[in-house]
């Protein structure tokens, strides 16, 4: 790990505490979650502003312990600097950067969790009990396999890809036994006049005990007579009452069941990154099972690229979509040159990448890359989920796209699932968003034998070609001469190479031919 450095604030608005008294400040932390472990040279800090001084003061901080588990402090505050009109409280996390042998963390690791933050008169430092029960953990996909399907997808066969269960866990953070009443889920279509209330029942729920609760019941979301939707969302919400005197905002949680054009494993949130680096990775391959539930015309894929310190938006990659082999990447069926990351769409927004030739689909496909750089794409990774057994990488040098290949291995990752999700549906505009490249080059015959042409549209001299077979070795090197370049391949094995041209501002084209 390298420097630590101040990185993340969040600041209170201000508050009144002229004639407060026995004011305390509480809050749980917790490092790590389901993000990155904090280094022990991490820190997590609180200060108060001091608006005397104009300065902010430090009034607590911790460091990892080890330990996962959500911690409670308290702290009062009495002291005449902050008994004013306007006070204020944050918190500060001092971080350290990434090792370079994980590049998808750099910048982007040492994670710290806050909840319950409760400011108020007339409490203790020593009574730290809260008097209330929550749900805290939100429902999840009522689908069986998928987080998200195409609304015509779910249409043709909506009783075959429901589960038969909901499940909500709930925790008494209270001092006292509570009551849990009118456990229950609702469902409302946010487009139709539909919605619906099950109620499942009642329960008691001891001290500091959390329940997870599963019910079982046959469900599936109700299409309207004569829908002609493309898109449908539902919400799902658990819920149930318990006493008066509870804070009610945490007695329920939604989740947005979502039916648009894509299929998804993932939750649309990224909470590491995923990707495949390091010797030997470029040309290196990763692909994603998916079974749609019915014929239908597969038009892009949608990609969320996880920003961190290494930009890779200037790395090009080849998107591909293979063929099921029995579990396994089988033949190529298409692969769209000059793909590449974009940020534009900020934190967890996807991209979507649209193919230029209509693929209609009617059995099992997995969509991923072929690498043109060893540097890691860093795909956001949600580890709310689960699609490892989906999730296969190759870094074998027998592949060649018309036949199965014998490298590919399935993900030895830990729980989760990358952000990426093909596209359904016709393509209203074949206006492929695609990079532009100031110069555009072809290759032909393609496949070749002894003589590969680079043709550009206008006559070029000095632009660097390269040569490069799948397990990444230069094979060989060259530069553009006029309009087109001949290149002897007659000394290649058979098999598929990468043709990289650098032309004139350093913007790579990345080209693939096979020899035969």
């Amino acid at each position: 790990y390298e420097t630590v450095a101040e990185a993340d604030k969040m600041t209170s608005q201000p508050i009144n505490l002229l004639g407060a008294t026995n004011v305390v400040l509480s809050f749980f932390y917790q490092a790590g979650g389901m993000g990155n472990y904090p280094n022990q040279t991490d820190e997590l800090i609180l200060q108060f502003y001091n608006s005397t001084t104009a300065e902010w003061v430090e009034v607590w901080r911790t460091t990892p312990t080890g330990s996962t588990n959500f911690e409670m402090t308290a702290i009062r505050i009495s002291s005449s600097e902050y008994m004013v009109s306007s006070f204020q409280f944050r918190f500060l996390n001092m971080v350290s950067l990434g090792s370079a042998d994980k590049p998808g963390r750099v910048g982007n690791t040492d994670i710290w969790n806050i909840d319950y933050v409760w400011l108020d008169q007339g409490r203790s430092e020593n009574n730290i009990d809260i008097p209330d029960v929550a749900i805290v953990a939100p429902p999840i996909s009522m689908l069986k396999t998928y987080e998200a399907i195409p609304w015509k997808h779910y249409k043709n066969k909506p009783e075959k890809l429901m589960n038969d269960s909901i499940s909500v866990s709930i925790f008494n953070n209270d001092d006292i036994n509570r009551n849990l009443n009118n456990l229950s889920v609702y469902f409302e279509d946010t487009d139709a006049a539909y919605s619906e209330t099950i109620y499942i029942g009642s329960d008691n729920i001891g001290i500091g005990v959390q329940t997870d609760y599963s019910f079982n019941f046959d469900y599936s979301f109700p299409i309207p007579d004569n829908d002609s939707r493309l898109h449908a969302n539902f919400v799902v919400r658990s819920l149930f009452v318990t006493d008066g005197f509870d804070r009610t905002e945490n007695n329920s949680a939604d989740y947005l069941q979502q039916f648009h054009d894509y299929y998804a494993y993932d939750d649309g949130t990224a909470e590491y990154g995923y990707g495949l680096d390091g010797d030997g990775s470029r040309n290196a391959m990763f692909a994603y099972r998916f079974e749609p539930a019915m014929k239908d015309t597969l038009k892009g894929v949608s990609m969320y690229f996880n920003q961190s310190l290494k930009d890779i938006s200037q790395k090009y990659f080849l998107l591909t979509v293979w063929k099921d082999d029995n579990g396994l990447p089988g033949k190529e069926i298409y692969s769209m040159e000059g793909a590449r990351a974009d940020y534009e769409n900020g934190l967890n927004g996807f991209q979507e990448l649209y193919f230029d030739t209509v693929m209609l689909i009617d059995q099992p496909i997995f969509v991923g890359w072929i690498q043109t750089t060893e540097q890691m794409l860093n795909v956001g990774y949600d580890i709310n989920r689960d699609a490892t057994h989906q999730m296969f990488y190759n870094v074998g040098t027998t592949y060649k796209p018309d036949e199965p290949s014998t490298d590919w291995v399935q993900s030895q990752m830990s729980s989760g699932a990358p952000m990426i999700r093909p596209l359904f549906g016709r393509n209203t505009s074949l206006s492929v968003k695609k990079t532009v490249h100031e110069t555009v080059a072809e290759l032909y015959p393609n496949p070749v034998r002894n003589w590969l042409t680079v043709s550009l549209p206008t006559a070029t001299n000095g632009f660097a070609v390269i040569i490069t077979d799948m397990a990444g070795r230069t094979m060989q090197q060259t530069e553009t001469q006029g309009t087109e370049t001949q290149i002897n391949t007659s000394s290649l094995n058979s098999g598929i190479y990468i043709l990289t041209l650098i032309n004139g501002s350093g913007m790579p084209q990345v080209l693939k031919f096979i020899k035969y």
